[in-house]
């Protein structure tokens, strides 16, 4: 005899519409977009805690300093909705735009750099290069021994990775969406 499944043993539901494994960042976005967006029958599965795997160990960093056109944008695009996030989905997740100072010391390094300022700059992300001297007076910290430039953007910062997915969480549920923690999925039948 097969042992009962969980989700018949917890008596959870037998399908959904959209099932979305995983009560992390992505899955917590995901399930919120989709419960937001009017989608029925959204179920996110988690099988521990939410924001117990890999965004338990992220250091909440979010930029739109990046070399990749589609990269810039979605960091972009993320500044925006986190700077919102207190709105919608109405959740405070400790947003810091403090900036994001990049610390280069090869000529390599400096070329890529000013190469990916350019295309951030034309995407409308303020970065910009700086000499040694102007990284210092924003992090006094660092020393500029073997420093050749610097890159910063004032709009990348940081927040609190569990705190965006408990919002997302929160969201999802007032949409209409059912969020199961402890649930494991063995298997998927459609």
């Amino acid at each position: 005899m097969n042992p009962p499944r969980p989700w018949k043993t917890q008596r959870v539901m037998d399908s959904a519409r959209v099932v979305v494994i995983g009560g992390g960042v992505i899955g917590t976005s995901i399930a919120y977009h989709l419960a937001r967006a009017g989608v029925p029958d959204v179920v996110l599965v988690e099988r521990d805690e939410l924001a117990s795997g890999s965004t338990a160990r992220a250091a909440g960093g979010v930029r739109a300093q990046f070399s990749d056109e589609l990269n810039i944008q979605l960091g972009a695009r993320s500044l925006e909705a986190f700077a919102r996030f207190g709105e919608e989905p109405g959740h405070d997740i400790g947003l810091h735009r403090v900036g994001y100072l990049f610390l280069l010391s090869t000529e390599a390094e400096v070329a890529a750099f000013e190469a990916g300022v350019r295309l951030q700059n034309s995407l409308g992300v303020p970065s910009r290069l700086l000499d040694p001297a102007e990284a210092q007076r924003l992090c006094p910290l660092i020393t500029t021994d073997g420093l050749l430039a610097a890159a910063f953007s004032p709009d990348d910062g940081h927040c609190t990775p569990e705190a965006v997915v408990h919002g997302y969480a929160a969201g999802a549920r007032r949409h209409g969406a059912r969020v199961l923690r402890h649930c494991e999925v063995t298997g998927i039948e459609t």
